[in-house]
């Protein structure tokens, strides 16, 4: 960055004027050598204080050089010449990126020559930001996290991940709003930062998504990083984004979490169900009509799961797992299509359940199975993959002087 490279300038400067200094009273030490030895008027003492007065002009010129960087450095440490850092970091990162940053401020009309455009982009990314954190004040508790740490760490989760300011004030209020506790919400925040980032979605709905997982599971927030990991991985085994699994998981939330159901396994039926041709939204749909004719079964699904003795509760449920649910199902009826069709008379469980349990659903499964429970890193080599293109690089650039915009705003 800009304030590195001055960094570097002045470590390297310093160096370079003690060694000057060290030239200078070295000078002055032969100076007055010579004068002792040759007298004062000779050719060597003329030669010495010669050498001495350019050393010491240098001298003087490399110091008001030092003088002027720790200025320079001085300005930076400042929110206002942190935001200035941050555009000069901006146009740096998109020279890089292969974009002529003057070349596109003359299309802006020129960007108000920078820094004017800076006070746009400030003044909006501000208000959106303010605007947003006002809600965050209203439902935060002081005695576990100050505003001011709130504040900061909602920038800095935004500076980090590169996302709008905005929308990480918004997820923490709506974090906080889903009952985690003030004191926790800004870790659960990173890690719906890093879910949105790498789930192809916004913060509003990646910050829904694991919050309704943990509320559903009563886990911990500790366990919001593994929860990333198994969404990103889903997104990968499956046909779908976090972004669509976000807008419909709450279809089979509260069966799944009274059938103590853990999420991998919904994960790996629903990338079964999408990789067979399903929507997100009818695979979730169908997983639902499955759980319900287990827990609620009807009459005749009753009679029938008495034949092949299948125990069709909510116990059996909980105790088996989805997965061994499954495995029950196909060793009892053989996979016979009439046996399910008599089990699951809901045409949506139905379609599910024949996709589920047949030779190549069953393999899929587990396979979906063990590829989501050891998704341990799943996220941080996605994001490691992101951060590393030349566009994230110039949007990130833009992103960082948008938050040192706010953070000057907000002196």
């Amino acid at each position: 960055s800009v304030m590195d490279k001055t960094a570097t300038r002045h470590e390297y400067l310093s160096k370079k004027v003690e060694l000057q200094k060290s030239k200078v009273e070295e000078l002055k030490k032969s100076l007055e050598t010579a004068k002792n030895s040759t007298g004062n008027n000779s050719k060597a003492v003329a030669e010495y204080s010669i050498k001495l007065k350019n050393a010491e002009k240098e001298l003087i010129k490399m110091q008001a050089e030092q003088k002027k960087i720790n200025q320079e450095l001085q300005q930076q440490q400042t929110k206002l010449g942190q935001a200035s850092v941050a555009w000069q970091d901006f146009k740096e990162s998109a020279e890089n990126a292969g974009i002529n940053i003057d070349e596109v401020a003359s299309k802006m009309q020129k960007i108000g020559a920078g820094m004017v455009g800076l006070g746009v982009v400030s003044a909006k990314a501000f208000l959106d930001f303010d605007s947003e954190f006002q809600k965050v004040l209203t439902i935060a508790d002081e005695t576990e996290m100050s505003f001011d740490d709130l504040r900061a760490g909602a920038l800095n989760t935004a500076r980090t991940y590169n996302v709008a300011a905005g929308q990480t004030a918004n997820a923490l209020y709506q974090i906080q709003s889903s009952g985690i506790s003030t004191g926790k919400s800004l870790d659960v925040l990173n890690d719906t930062a890093k879910l949105a980032k790498t789930g192809l979605t916004d913060m509003s709905t990646a910050g829904d998504i694991l919050t309704t997982i943990i509320n559903t599971y009563g886990l911990s927030t500790e366990d919001a990083a593994h929860i990333t990991d198994q969404l990103i991985v889903t997104q990968k085994v499956a046909k779908t984004t976090v972004g669509e699994m976000g807008s419909e998981f709450g279809k089979v939330a509260g069966l799944a979490g009274t059938s103590k159901i853990p999420f991998e396994e919904l994960g790996a039926a629903l990338a079964v169900m999408t990789q067979k041709g399903l929507g997100t939204d009818e695979a979730l749909t169908s997983i639902r009509g499955i759980l319900t004719s287990v827990i609620s079964p009807t009459k005749e699904a009753t009679t029938a799961a008495e034949q092949y003795g299948i125990d069709l509760s909510l116990t059996s449920l909980q105790a088996k797992g989805f997965a061994g649910f499954l495995e029950d199902i196909v060793k009892k009826t053989h996979g016979n299509q009439e046996a399910m069709t008599e089990l699951f008379g809901n045409v949506r469980a139905l379609n599910g359940i024949l996709m589920l349990t047949s030779q190549d659903g069953m393999a899929k499964y587990k396979g979906n199975l063990n590829e989501i429970q050891n998704s341990s890193g799943a996220a941080d080599e996605a994001l490691k993959r992101i951060s590393e293109t030349a566009s994230e690089k110039f949007s990130k650039a833009m992103n960082d002087l948008k938050v040192a915009a706010i953070e000057a705003g907000a002196k």
